[in-house]
């Protein structure tokens, strides 16, 4: 029996909590100078803890928790309201308890954000809910077959993914945010070549942090301010 390292996934996610409220804090101090944009770049990284991907095998394929880095790009189709993003991860862990038996963990992810909350021309932060689909895909590096009977071998194989996050847009300038976004990456059984697996298909929840730093795009101009000149007195 395979006794796995203790992780610290919970401490990770209360830190990046942590970090919210105070750039919440920070930003509810900033003069309130942002606008609403059409189009939103975001690129940052975080921290994730992942599930089975061989549940109920002699032996599970089960990743070391650990960082990752993200990019995102995002259509706000109501501005401030529901939003369209694209979004690709990479990370690079060992299996859990064999660092020597290292994969690269790619990710790419559609999803809509729906921010239901009232927002004013100056929001100084965002909460929304994001639900979308996409691929993940597992490479083991090297060419051995880590562990027989369950583990993943050398072959790639990719996993359609459900994602279903909360998340918090905090925008402390007119053109740059920042966010902070909760979420469980639902990785489904495997399209292509997996280790056989018996009883329920095996469902993996990835349970993830991450912060980004954003560049707001699509800003409505400045309104301009023209000076006139007094009435004539009667």
């Amino acid at each position: 029996m395979i006794m796995r390292r203790p992780r610290p996934p919970l401490a990770v996610l209360a830190a990046l909590a942590a970090s919210a409220a105070v750039a919440a804090s920070a930003a509810s101090a900033a003069p309130a100078a942002a606008q609403l944009p059409r189009y939103v770049l975001g690129a940052g990284g975080g921290y994730s803890d992942y599930g089975a991907l061989t549940p109920g095998l002699a032996s599970e394929t089960v990743l070391e928790a650990g960082p990752f880095f993200t990019a995102q790009a995002e259509a706000w189709l109501v501005p401030g309201h529901l939003a369209l993003r694209l979004d690709g991860t990479f990370a690079r862990t060992a299996m859990d308890d064999f660092d020597a038996l290292e994969y690269d963990v790619l990710g790419g992810n559609v999803a809509l954000l729906a921010a239901p909350l009232p927002t004013g021309p100056h929001p100084l932060a965002v909460p929304y809910l994001a639900v979308g689909a996409g691929l993940e895909r597992y490479a083991a590096r090297g060419h051995r077959t880590p562990l027989a009977g369950g583990a993943f071998g050398p072959d790639p194989v990719t996993r359609l993914g459900l994602l279903a996050g909360l998340g918090v847009d905090l925008v402390p300038g007119r053109a740059v945010g920042v966010r902070v976004e909760l979420a469980d990456r639902i990785v489904l059984p495997a399209v292509g070549e997996s280790p056989p697996t018996s009883g329920d298909a095996p469902v993996s929840h990835n349970l993830r942090g991450a912060l980004l730093l954003q560049a707001r795009l699509g800003l409505p101009a400045r309104p301009r301010i023209v000076a006139r000149a007094p009435a004539p007195a009667d």
